[in-house]
């Protein structure tokens, strides 16, 4: 009998002992790739049951990519891996080992190595013609993909409020069409994944921030369409939603923290009075529930406030300009996000692609910086000292600026001198008052060009342009590129300069 009893226990300890490490299994690796050379830190968002209790490791060991540190989350189902990649690590394949006692599981993790020309991209600015495309109603260049399996929502053209069918094969198809209207850049609708069962099409309630809609095509289909793009001169903007997720999300019912996504006692809607994000009188009440109510009971809104969300939607950004060779965002909803981790979101993407310090710009900020928040100020500091080094051009922006307003900001601090007893009232002179304004560290401009035809000074550098050439061309400022400033070079050539002199 103490035999059967002894045998009995012995099973009952393997069985909990098999029970306790399961077989491990990896469902999600957010990025889903990376690059070598980048500013950014790469933090892996790992997702798959009981992930938590494994160690992981990155092979070959001493290559120069390795695991830095490992954070777990609320859900065991998740961890964070901050990951080291050493100037001198290559790109190719490395390997993620996962261990749990005598279970190994490994999941290969590709670094490539990053596009030459990548850092130096410009964006779209104001001077380009953007073509929005919805995608669904636009053109249907693959029938076969109008409806997948693995998607709910199926085509029906009977119906205006479902989808249509087109997709980014179509967009391939008329970029001619496009190229011939004169647009220099296209931004479409959000392609990626939106698994709704109904009004999917719009695609403003992402299922997948890693994933093209299988209904628009693929991953690899839509950097087809950026290259296509181009090739005729076309910029790419991707239209994304970092403010809210949709609940059918792979991560919505197993969310990694409590505080992923903002939860209240019952169902609480946006307020949507977004002016409560710019009025500093505002109740706080009422722009909590503008930031973190939610626009549908589908779509859940996500909380920036989280770091390790934040840093999910900064990589996620950096990662598609990279794979896809974006231009630029089209951020939908961004009076509803959290306002300072959307800052922190727009300066780690700009970070990547630092033109201004590689090109030797130095920025320098004039104008009233005392009436922008701490904020803003904080980010203006940030630019001027990130670009001090620069030696080759000054680039000067005027912000809350005007010329007399500077005067009255300079005499008012050679006054406050003369009151301390630090100068006397004669010694006061065109330097004295040069030294006080926000352009003291600057030579005066040797040309001023005010574009648009328009032959005044607009209340800019009164001061310093005493003895400043003016050129005054009809071009519009949009329209103002490189052979306009040639021209405006050329006839400063040409000028006789007296300063004052007869």
């Amino acid at each position: 009998m103490k035999r059967v009893i002894t045998v009995v226990m012995l099973m009952a300890m393997t069985v909990t002992a098999m029970a306790a490490k399961p077989k491990i299994n990896v469902n999600h690796v957010e990025p889903l790739s990376w690059w070598t050379e980048m500013e950014m830190p790469l933090q892996l968002m790992i997702n798959g049951e009981a992930i938590s209790e494994c160690d992981v490791e990155i092979l070959p060991a001493g290559a120069g990519v390795e695991v830095a540190a490992i954070h777990k989350a609320d859900s065991p189902n998740y961890i964070f891996v901050d990951v080291a990649i050493s100037e001198e690590a290559k790109a190719g394949d490395y390997t993620l080992r996962f261990t749990n006692g005598k279970s190994k599981f490994d999941y290969k993790y590709t670094i490539a190595e990053r596009r030459e020309d990548s850092r130096e991209r410009e964006s779209f600015t104001t001077a380009d013609f953007v073509y929005l495309i919805m995608p669904d109603r636009f053109a249907n260049g693959n029938p076969a993909n109008d409806s997948t399996d693995d998607t709910a929502e199926k085509a029906d053209r009977s119906k205006p409020g479902r989808r249509h069918g087109g997709d980014l094969q179509g967009m391939i198809d008329h970029l001619d069409y496009i190229a011939d209207l004169g647009a220099t850049a296209i931004w479409s609708t959000p392609l990626l994944l939106d698994n709704e069962n109904g009004a999917s099409y719009h695609g403003y309630s992402c299922s997948d921030y890693y994933r093209i809609d299988p209904r628009f095509g693929s991953n690899e289909l839509y950097k087809t369409y950026v290259e296509e793009c181009h090739k005729r001169g076309l910029k790419v903007i991707m239209d994304v939603v970092p403010n809210h997720s949709s609940t059918t999300h792979w991560w919505y019912n197993d969310q990694p923290f409590a505080d992923w996504t903002h939860q209240w006692d019952k169902y609480t809607q946006s307020n949507w009075t977004f002016s409560t994000n710019m009025d500093f009188n505002a109740s706080k009440a009422d722009l909590y529930q503008m930031e973190s109510g939610w626009f549908d009971r589908s779509m859940a809104d996500m909380n920036l406030d989280n770091v390790y969300l934040l840093n999910y939607f900064k990589q996620w950004a950096v990662w598609w300009v990279e794979y896809a060779d974006l231009d630029g965002f089209r951020v939908d909803t961004y009076p509803y996000n959290e306002k300072q981790p959307m800052s922190e979101w727009c300066k780690s993407v700009m970070a990547e692609t630092p033109q201004l310090v590689e090109q030797g710009v130095r920025v320098r900020i004039i104008g009233r910086r005392d009436r922008f928040s701490e904020e803003v100020r904080e980010r203006l500091l940030h630019i001027e000292e990130s670009t001090a080094g620069g030696d080759k051009l000054t680039l000067v922006l005027a912000f809350d600026y005007s010329s007399r307003d500077e005067l009255v900001r300079a005499t008012r601090k050679v006054a406050e001198r003369v009151e301390r007893g630090e100068l006397k009232a004669e010694e006061i002179d065109d330097k004295t008052i040069s030294a006080h304004l926000d352009t003291a560290d600057m030579p005066d401009p040797d040309l001023i060009i005010r574009t648009s035809g328009e032959c005044r000074l607009s209340n800019f550098m009164l001061w310093q342009a005493s003895y400043a050439e003016m050129y005054f061309p009809q071009t519009m400022w949009p329209d103002f590129r490189e052979e306009e400033f040639d021209k405006a070079l050329e006839v400063y050539s040409e000028r006789e300069r007296r300063y004052g002199l007869l």
